[in-house]
């Protein structure tokens, strides 16, 4: 993981419980700066405007699932942003429609600071995170 090098990442989390963990943990081990936005519409509007290194966002953000706006992503070709869906869902329910709609990875909750990391470094390198 690389320390020189300071990344953008926003999370999109309604509840904002997990994305200011996530937030603390990108800030402190990685020095990355972060952005919490509360709903995907905000989300969509902050890449819009700033688009970050890679989005963490919350399966069930706004009571619709996130491989909606991995779909909705994917279909701006300008813009080529991994995003990193996380939630309590047992991954084998819901691997097969993230990656489908384009989503970069999944993390199952609760998961260690390594597995973020890990999840994060994938992301940024441009691979996938399906553990």
């Amino acid at each position: 993981m690389s320390q020189s090098v300071r990344h953008h990442i926003l999370i999109v989390d309604s509840e904002d419980i997990v994305g200011k963990l996530l937030a603390f943990t990108f800030e402190q081990k990685c020095n990355d700066s972060t952005r919490i936005v509360l709903s995907r519409d905000e989300g969509w509007a902050s890449i819009q405007a700033e688009p970050p290194d890679a989005v963490f966002i919350y399966l069930w953000t706004d009571g619709v699932n996130a491989s909606e706006f991995c779909q909705r992503l994917r279909s701006e070709q300008e813009l080529n942003v991994p995003v990193i869906v996380w939630g309590m869902m047992d991954p084998e329910e819901v691997y097969q429609e993230l990656e489908q709609a384009g989503a970069t990875g999944y993390l199952y909750l609760p998961c260690s600071p390594e597995k973020l990391l890990a999840a994060r470094d994938a992301a940024l390198r441009g691979g996938t995170y399906f553990p």
